[in-house]
């Protein structure tokens, strides 16, 4: 019992700052200023059908904004060799200001998800560029998802049920039916590539 105390106590240490709780696990950092983008290569990940973005920024500058592109390359390799290099093709633009949401004076934290270019791609990205005149420091987490993330609503809602129908035909233990409704979420998280850290699952 000590031991695992001790364990949670090191996982969750940072609870005294609830602004580092709410930096997105995994996420890159950027300084992103005039004429200096952030750029993030997703053409190697597995699924390309939804990108999920999301913005965290601390003690963010008040007129602060970004402006979030998601560009496909879907240039032929032939042809790419005629222009000699890729051709960025717009797909979803997002534009965050911090003015415009209501957020605490420490942090500043959106999300917005993209649904991917039709077809075939040779590239795929996230440019994130800023028109404010000062460099903004800034997180991005971005999320490749697959087509099936569409019915993650009716996914849940069918786990809720079976979960339900478990519980109150009591066909077996309710704390197993908690253990089995836990298991099958993590494991519908991990199939659309939105599998929680140890930090999210234990807090």
């Amino acid at each position: 019992v000590i031991l695992a105390g001790t364990v949670l106590l090191a996982i969750t240490a940072h609870v005294e700052h609830p602004e580092l709780e709410k930096l997105p696990h995994g996420a890159s950092h950027y300084a992103v200023g005039p004429g200096q983008p952030a750029v993030i290569d997703l053409t190697d990940e597995p699924f390309h059908s939804y990108v999920e973005v999301q913005v965290y920024m601390y003690h963010p500058p008040p007129h602060a904004n970004l402006t979030v592109r998601l560009e496909a390359d879907k240039t032929s390799p032939a042809a790419r060799q005629a222009v000699a290099g890729r051709t960025w093709e717009e797909v979803g633009k997002w534009e965050v200001r911090v003015a415009d949401h209501h957020c605490s004076q420490h942090w500043f934290l959106e999300k917005h998800r993209f649904t991917g270019p039709e077809g075939a791609v040779q590239g795929l990205r996230l440019r994130c560029d800023t028109e404010t005149a000062q460099v903004v420091p800034v997180a991005i987490k971005s999320l490749a998802m697959p087509a099936a993330a569409y019915y993650e609503v009716v996914i849940a809602g069918i786990i809720l049920l079976g979960v339900y129908t478990l519980i109150i035909f009591e066909l077996v233990p309710r704390t197993l039916v908690a253990m089995i409704g836990a298991t099958v979420t993590v494991c519908v998280y991990s199939m659309l590539h939105e599998r929680p850290s140890i930090e999210y699952i234990v807090t």
